[in-house]
């Protein structure tokens, strides 16, 4: 169902921030989390990439992560806000539509790279969802978020 891919990305500076909740807040949380990082980096010219979601842990209705967004940004500027470098990684992903960001039918992306990994390498963080659309904005089918795994590939593999 879900072509897996692979990419490297380069280190990045990113604003940051850092939660701890259960699967029913955060939808909540990350568009407030997302509006307050892109304000605080709108002095240093904004956005330089898409922003992302990292999960150190499980979230569902048990678990509450933690969980950490971030929002690339020219380190040039000024920001009041936590900082901190993204390292460069290699990962494998899988894009999904606004449909399939729904929980529990996002966790079958989730699935599908873990599966991939265990196939053709290791995984070597926390996965991410990386926004690069406008969730409120996109349609059911629109194409609007990367479920990632940073990856260490096998020899035989990725």
């Amino acid at each position: 169902m879900f072509e897996v891919r692979v990419r490297d990305v380069a280190e990045q500076h990113v604003v940051t921030e850092k939660a701890s909740l259960t699967v029913e807040q955060l939808d909540t949380w990350i568009a407030e989390a997302l509006f307050r990082e892109n304000n605080a980096i709108a002095a240093a010219g904004g956005a330089t990439g898409p922003s992302a979601i990292i999960f150190h842990g499980e979230v569902n209705h048990e678990s509450d992560g933690p969980i950490e967004a971030i929002t690339p940004f020219n380190p040039t500027g000024t920001v009041d806000a936590a900082t901190r470098i993204d390292p460069a990684r290699r990962e494998a992903f899988v894009t999904i539509t606004k449909a399939q960001l729904d929980f529990p039918e996002i966790l079958t992306a989730y699935d599908a790279v873990s599966v991939w990994i265990s196939e053709n390498g290791t995984q070597a963080g926390p996965p991410r969802e990386i926004y690069f659309a406008d969730i409120h904005a996109a349609a059911d089918d629109d194409l609007v978020c990367d479920v990632a795994f940073p990856i260490v590939s096998s020899s035989t593999g990725a």
